[in-house]
């Protein structure tokens, strides 16, 4: 048999010293958000890092970045850390960890779909060097990573689990947020593997990244199921704060200074309305899985169909908006500041916007790539080019951005009169009012004007 390479073995603690993380490569499948902030996190612990994709305008745009997370991305290209790739049997091939990012989709009558996610395993198997350890990052139903991700990578390498190659699930389930490498460094991940090798490799790899420390779980399937019950518990509670923000808002209470008047302590993220859907496809896979065990998950199908009606109260929002600055929605114009890509909620509530007559601009602050997905137009480079001749502008996520928004310098490029619609919680109403603006918020009153 043919010598195990370090990261299966007892060296495991090389991957402590900085100097020698350089040896390693890790190759990321899947460049979407998750996939990128982990390569970013492992690129700057000093790790080689090789994204592969087969969307190559992707991987092409990477280089030519522009947000703050980006120009991190540029910058570790530079020093040679930080590769791209369409080629993914040389990118498995060269990879001493191989970290499969991809998420299943869901349709409209939201069904999950696994299909990519099983094709990606079967390609990394089929060029799975011996010693190569496997790690799953994605969405996963009970006995998913055990029986798809596992089959499909022994079938296809024909090598022995635990033995030649190891394989370990490491969910990414933030309490509030989008994925960054700092949300990464704070977070205490777990790690579940079925043999011991592939867990103390696994667990030495992502320690790395993880500065909270790593809880090991021996079984995947109760790790797939924590990783489902923690996000449930979010979505209820999203649930229960969405329809609390309504309540308010026909009150003419702000709800936000309820939160606060509570628990002055509380941590406002994990308490705020929000229209974003951001475990809904957890929530989902664990709904079909109970089903197919035949048990209705009542609370959790109610908590999702409260969330998903948001979206449709925030265009109602943008509406009511609009009708105070004497416009509707046919024909404004309104920018969307967050993130609106394919099968998020941005993009869904963009798409009722337009389907109302609206024009919409995506501008997304945290962008992974130096395009908009949903315009042919070129991309904005600021929020003020975004904004310029807007009738409205819609906050969707990007709290630490929204702290430094100067209102005063928007107003003079928007039309007048103009609203901005905070989905966020960021705001503050009469500042906003005091700046000029027709302002609505979830869960913040209608507002004076």
């Amino acid at each position: 048999m043919s010598p195990i390479p370090p990261l299966l073995n007892e060296k495991t603690e090389d991957i402590a010293i900085v100097e020698k993380r350089g040896a390693y490569t890790i190759t990321i499948v899947g460049c979407g958000r998750e996939g990128l902030t982990y390569g970013t996190a492992f690129a700057e612990a000093g790790f080689k890092v090789t994204f592969v994709d087969p969307d190559q305008s992707m991987a092409k745009g990477l280089a030519r970045s522009r947000t703050e997370h980006e120009s991190r991305l540029r910058s570790l290209y530079r020093t040679g850390r930080l590769a791209a790739t369409g080629d993914l049997k040389n990118a498995v091939a060269n990879g001493d960890a191989v970290m499969v990012t991809i998420n299943p989709s869901i349709d409209e009558n939201k069904n999950i779909n696994y299909s990519e996610i099983e094709k990606a395993c079967k390609q990394v198997g089929a060029n799975l060097k011996r010693g190569t350890l496997v790690i799953y990052t994605g969405t996963a139903c009970p006995g998913f990573t055990e029986s798809v991700v596992r089959e499909a990578l022994v079938n296809a390498s024909g090598l022995k689990l635990g033995e030649e190659f190891g394989l370990a699930y490491s969910p990414l389930l933030l309490v509030s947020g989008r994925p960054t490498p700092e949300a990464i460094f704070n977070l205490e991940l777990n790690v579940a593997a079925n043999d011991m090798v592939s867990l103390e490799s696994a667990s030495a790899l992502m320690a790395v990244i993880a500065k909270r420390g790593i809880r090991q779980v021996t079984n995947f399937r109760k790790a797939e199921l924590a990783s489902l019950f923690s996000a449930l518990r979010r979505d209820i509670n999203i649930a229960l704060n969405n329809e609390l923000a309504i309540l308010c808002e026909k009150t003419g209470v702000d709800y936000l200074e309820i939160l606060k008047f509570i628990d002055p302590q509380q941590a406002l993220p994990g308490f705020a309305p929000t229209i974003d859907q951001e475990v809904g496809r957890e929530v989902y896979s664990l709904i079909e899985s109970a089903e197919n065990l035949n048990t209705k998950l009542r609370l959790a199908t109610l908590a999702r169909q409260v969330n998903e009606d948001m979206i449709r109260y925030a265009v109602n929002l943008t509406q009511n908006a609009l009708r105070s600055c004497g416009r509707t929605l046919r024909r404004s114009k309104i920018t969307v500041l967050g993130t609106t890509g394919a099968g998020t909620t941005g993009e869904t509530f963009v798409k009722m916007l337009e389907k109302k007559g609206a024009k919409t601009i995506a501008y997304d602050p945290n962008a992974v790539a130096s395009r908009n997905p949903n315009s042919l137009e070129k991309p904005k480079r600021t929020i003020a080019d975004a904004v310029e001749g807007s009738d409205c502008l819609v906050l969707l996520q990007g709290q630490e951005q929204l702290r430094n928004l100067n209102l005063k310098n928007l107003r003079t490029v928007m039309r007048s009169p103009s609203a901005i619609i905070d989905l966020t919680g960021t705001l503050d109403p009469e500042k906003t009012e005091t700046e000029g603006f027709i302002y609505r918020g979830l869960g913040r009153g209608i507002g004076k004007k």
